[in-house]
This record gives structure tokens, C-alpha cells and sequence, in this order.
């Protein structure tokens, strides 16, 4: 069983996922280990793709009742919640492929409806959304995505061009194909 807890520093908060059935000491480094929250007290919490934004950790959890779903962490118990339930009920989201970029979080999730898109989350189930259907018929995706020159670069494929390089500024409509004919000729 996995549990989320926290390793805190004295000038430095650290997360850490820790399994909750091994106990280790790590001397002259921690001051405290501390349980924050167990997410799925009847088996593993299976959380994975913890990313920072702007002192909370966002990450993807599963529990019971919902699944594998979008959560987020201020290190307290109260403070660690589910932003979002992005494929309703039990079934998965699979949040993963998280980067930060401009404010927010961007990754990849499968509502369940549009299969596993561009998703965008501010911390908030109301700043949670998915950015762009890419593949209206299928799985666009979201993945190898890095920053760079104040716009956001991904693999996606929309189900006419194969997985192609694509941009983002962050809209809907600044969410397109990478016209690669702009940049000029390699010299």
C-alpha cells in the first residue's frame, strides 16, 4: 500500500511518496516523516506524476469511489483533495505526461468521452478542463511536452497528420499543429 506522506526540511518542503509498510530513518537529513493523507485506505493509492504549482503538488491518485483521478497536496490532510473527477464514477482518468508551464499544469487525461487529450489544471476543479479535443475520433494525446520560447511544444496526433510536434499558448484557439515551415531552412 502506497501512502502520501511528506519529508519536511527546516528551510525546504520535500515530497516524497513513501511505501507506508517500510520504515527508514534518514539521519542528519529530515527532521520529521509525517503520514499526510492515506488516499486509499483499503489498498494502494497508486500515486504517480507529482508536479509543483506554485507551493502545492498536483499528482494523480486512485481510490475506490472514483478511480485514478487528478489531486493536490498543501501537505496537510484537509489540504490533500481530489481537484477533479475527470472520468465520472469509478472509472480512470490516468492523468500523466505533467508539465508545468506559465501558471499551469498541462498533461494528458481520458474523460471517458474524448479519449486521452490536453487537459489543464490551475489547482482548481473549475480551472480543471480539458484545453483541446485534438482527435475527435480517437486518443490525441499529450506527451514529450517541454517549454520554450513562451510556448509549449507536445506530441499529439489528431487523427489526420499521425503524432506530429504541436504548440500551445495556452488557449484553445493558440492550441494547433507545429507549422515547421516558419522557422526557416536548417543551415
Amino acid at each position: 500500500m502506497k501512502s502520501f506522506y511528506a519529508i519536511k526540511y527546516s528551510l525546504l518542503k520535500v515530497w516524497a511518496i513513501i511505501p507506508s509498510i517500510v520504515l527508514f530513518n534518514l539521519p542528519g537529513i529530515a527532521q520529521t516523516i509525517e503520514l499526510v493523507k492515506d488516499i486509499n485506505p483499503s489498498g494502494n493509492s497508486q500515486i504517480s506524476s507529482m508536479i509543483d504549482l506554485n507551493g502545492l503538488i498536483i499528482f494523480s491518485a486512485y481510490e475506490t469511489t472514483h478511480g485514478s483521478e487528478l489531486w493536490k497536496s498543501d501537505g496537510t490532510d484537509t489540504g490533500t483533495v481530489m481537484i477533479k473527477d475527470i472520468n465520472p464514477g469509478i472509472a480512470n482518468a490516468n492523468v500523466m505526461n505533467m508539465i508545468y508551464y506559465n501558471g499551469k499544469v498541462y498533461f494528458s487525461a481520458d474523460d471517458g468521452a474524448n479519449g486521452r487529450e490536453i487537459w489543464v489544471t490551475d489547482g482548481y476543479s473549475t480551472g480543471t478542463y480539458m484545453l483541446k479535443d485534438i482527435n475527435p475520433s480517437g486518443n490525441g494525446s499529450f506527451s514529450n511536452a517541454i517549454s520554450f520560447n513562451n510556448l509549449l511544444f507536445f506530441n499529439a496526433d489528431d487523427g489526420v497528420h499521425g503524432n506530429e510536434w504541436w504548440t500551445t499558448d495556452g488557449t484553445f484557439n493558440g492550441t494547433q499543429l507545429f507549422d515547421s515551415s516558419t522557422i526557416g531552412e536548417w543551415t
